[in-house]
């Protein structure tokens, strides 16, 4: 397993384990520093065939799994299992006591972890040892005809369940039972996003949700040779800079491209203009007279003047007004 550690001035502030490491990493040992103001951040990394932690010296345990697409997760093509021992009581030497904006020290400190371990620091990460698991299963995507999916890796087995969609609208969807490495996965549809998950058993193993690129959009601002313009009735002079605009596409706009856009454009509607807590319908099934009286009972509790239109109240050809 890989071990790297990070370190201020001479005091570790986060330990990050990866297991399941290839063992040809043994002669590998990496070592960096940096300053930030008079003090020395630090971070080695090396390789060791057991790593142990006293778990007393922790207040908090998590364990679980993260998918490709968690922010915690650093390797992004990989799901993981997950263990993280946080320590509430670690001193952060960058707290400048300001909850909104971090310090240009911790930024600094940040691009660090991330070009060494990939990890998405925060200020709650002080004082931590997180270990990750990475199960080697990959997925390729090939925009052939049908489309399809592919699934690769040494840790590939169990049941594959695949959701094709155009945006949120499923348009088709799979189970394969018994997949085996370069296991394929074609589609009848154009779509431009796929949810994908592996489970052994009841364990899941893998799990993506991929948005996939079809078209490519450039835009691109040509500045021409700068000129000079003098105004009439004034000696100072103004420096143009003529630009045009060129647009570019990678790709023939297909009937999928006016589909996701019109389903966009109804969604960002949706965010906008409707108010989900005001505007409230509900369909009542047969024989669910239990659920009218409840939902009866909810609208009586509204305070102001209800209007209720349903053949149900009727009485005598006259609208009963709550």
């Amino acid at each position: 397993m890989i071990i790297q550690e990070f370190y201020y001035d001479d005091k570790i502030f986060l330990t990050i384990v990866h297991e399941n490491m290839d063992e040809c990493i043994k002669i590998r040992n990496i070592d960096d520093t940096i300053n930030i103001n008079e003090h020395i951040i630090s971070f080695n990394e090396y390789y060791v065939d057991e790593f142990n932690l006293d778990d007393n010296d922790y207040d908090l345990f998590i364990e679980g799994f993260l998918d490709c697409n968690n922010e915690k997760n650093p390797y992004k093509d990989y799901s993981t299992f997950y263990k993280e021992f946080v320590n509430l009581n670690h001193v952060n030497p960058f707290e400048d006591n300001s909850p909104i904006l971090p310090l240009k020290e911790y930024n600094i400190l940040s691009n660090l972890i991330k070009e060494y371990a990939n990890y998405n620091f925060t200020k709650y990460s002080f004082g931590n040892v997180l270990f990750f698991s990475p199960i080697k299963i990959k997925t390729e995507y090939y925009l052939d005809n049908p489309p399809y999916v592919k699934i690769t890796g040494n840790d590939v087995k169990g049941n594959v369940y695949v959701k094709f969609k155009v945006n949120e609208v499923i348009l088709e969807s799979h189970i394969i039972e018994d997949i085996a490495d370069g296991q394929k996965i074609f589609s009848k549809y154009d779509w431009n996003n796929c949810e994908i998950e592996i489970y052994d058993g009841d364990e899941l193993l893998y799990k993506i949700h991929h948005n996939l690129t079809r078209n490519i959009d450039l835009k691109i601002n040509m500045n021409t040779e700068n000129y000079k313009v003098n105004l009439n009735k004034s000696k100072k002079q103004f420096s143009l800079s003529p630009s045009n605009y060129e647009s570019f596409t990678n790709n023939e706009i297909k009937p999928l491209e006016f589909i996701s856009s019109f389903l966009t454009d109804e969604k960002n509607f949706y965010s906008n203009f409707i108010n989900v807590e005001e505007d409230k319908c509900t369909f009542l099934r047969k024989n669910e007279r239990e659920k009218a009286y409840e939902l009866f009972d909810d609208i009586l509790k509204n305070s102001g003047e209800i209007w209720i239109f349903d053949p149900y109240f009727l009485i005598k050809n006259m609208m009963i007004l709550v």
